[in-house]
């Protein structure tokens, strides 16, 4: 059998790749199959499992591919704009756009990804952190310049970041409080799951523990 040439195997992927990336955003990860996706590709199940180890695999390239163009794209154009106001329209113009255009993605990933179990430390959650990172960045630059004398977030944003030292809340005469509602998605895959942490985090003996991540307990 001759050899499959690079140029060749790189189109197959390609191929892949859209097709996965159309199944997923019209009919959701889980209920998607390797066995559709194949046929929309026109190639095998088993070509598939070629490029790809599993489901899980091929979900995180189509994500991946998506973010670097985001990430490169969104990063270019807040690069040029000029100051601190022109920056901070064209990143929440590109966002908005992002969302209108690619949707069905987006929806994937806001009712599907970021609440799985598996999200947290994957390479799909270091994906939105690089993008994300374009606004810390766009604010870090513009304090340094003097243009903002002092950036503001929420305690729980300002925690994880690597390097972000916490001068401390304000005081309370001062604070604009959020509130924060829990609920159950109807697409949950993990209602029981999803209802013990919502029960876990409003319960007193937990109070310590939600504070120390940022946030406040609810009231009594």
């Amino acid at each position: 059998m001759p050899a499959i040439s690079p140029e060749r195997m790189r189109d197959r992927y390609e191929t892949i790749l859209a097709a996965a990336s159309r199944a997923f955003a019209e009919k959701g990860y889980e209920t998607t199959s390797i066995t559709e996706i194949a046929r929309a590709a026109d190639v095998s199940d088993g070509l598939i499992y070629k490029y790809f180890s599993n489901k899980r695999d091929l979900l995180e390239h189509v994500l991946r591919k998506f973010y670097e163009r985001l990430i490169e794209d969104v990063g270019a154009k807040v690069a040029r704009g000029r100051g601190f106001r022109e920056q901070f329209y064209i990143l929440i113009s590109e966002h908005l756009s992002t969302f209108v255009a690619q949707r069905d993605l987006c929806r994937l990933f806001i009712s599907e990804v970021r609440i799985a179990s598996d999200y947290r430390g994957s390479a799909i959650q270091q994906l939105n952190r690089r993008y994300t990172s374009i606004l810390i960045k766009m604010v870090d630059e513009a304090v340094a310049r003097g243009e903002v004398e002092v950036a503001m977030q929420q305690i729980n944003v300002i925690l994880p970041v690597a390097g972000a030292e916490l001068a401390g809340p304000f005081p309370p005469e001062l604070q604009q409080y959020n509130h924060f509602a829990v609920g159950v998605l109807a697409v949950s895959k993990e209602r029981e799951v999803a209802a013990a942490m919502a029960k876990f985090m409003g319960a007193r003996e937990n109070e310590a523990l939600v504070r120390k991540s940022g946030l406040e307990p609810p009231a009594r």
